[in-house]
């Protein structure tokens, strides 16, 4: 997702390939491809709320890479002689410690500061997830017989030809974008809207 927002911001991708391009990463990573022919009057990529809204996606990629060593350390105090991947720090008093006592800092601190306090280390690692993950890589490996692994496919495939009422270009795309910003608006007072509803019904 993140690949994409930057080629847009970059100007790599052009304001009249935005959904060619994000189909063409799509089926490249996640070797999907859509139920119907496309175009550029379609706009598939701000179906997602991180698009529309602008919040990077990056986060949750370094959240779960920084997990995996936030439960190593924890499981090196719970469990240290249990596999990474069958360890459970449920009901470990101080493993609970020491997340409390990195939680509690909020945001008072840089993170580096509370991963040291957790893992030791100020440096993110993979070695963890690796590690966690290590059983189920060595038997698929295992499993593996003459199997193909991986996809071909052109986008091209998958898109309809260019339209005149694509080829607005710049002003095309300020008018998406502003209908998906109006739509996010209306969905947020909707939520919020909800959410009085609720607490006036506990009430």
């Amino acid at each position: 997702m993140d690949l994409w927002r930057w080629d847009v911001f970059s100007g790599k991708t052009s304001s009249d390939e935005l959904n060619k391009k994000w189909w063409e990463l799509r089926i490249k990573y996640q070797g999907l491809s859509p139920p119907v022919k496309r175009s550029e009057q379609d706009f598939d990529a701000g179906a997602k709320y991180h698009i529309s809204a602008g919040v990077e996606y990056i986060r949750y990629f370094v959240s779960f890479i920084i997990q995996f060593q936030f439960h190593k350390a924890l499981c090196g105090r719970a469990q240290p002689d249990v596999p990474l991947y069958k360890c459970d720090i449920d009901g470990n008093k101080e493993a609970g410690l020491i997340l409390s006592e990195a939680l509690k800092l909020g945001s008072s601190k840089p993170w580096p500061d509370v991963m040291e306090i957790l893992t030791g280390s100020r440096q993110m690692s993979a070695k963890p997830l690796i590690e966690y993950f290590d059983p189920l890589l060595k038997y698929i490996e295992n499993e593996i017989q003459n199997e193909t692994i991986g996809w071909t496919a052109d986008v091209n495939a998958y898109m309809e030809a260019p339209t005149e009422a694509i080829k607005g270009g710049e002003t095309d795309l300020e008018t998406r974008i502003q209908t998906l910003e109006t739509n996010n608006q209306l969905l947020n007072n909707r939520i919020i809207k909800l959410e009085e509803e609720m607490i006036h019904q506990k009430k």
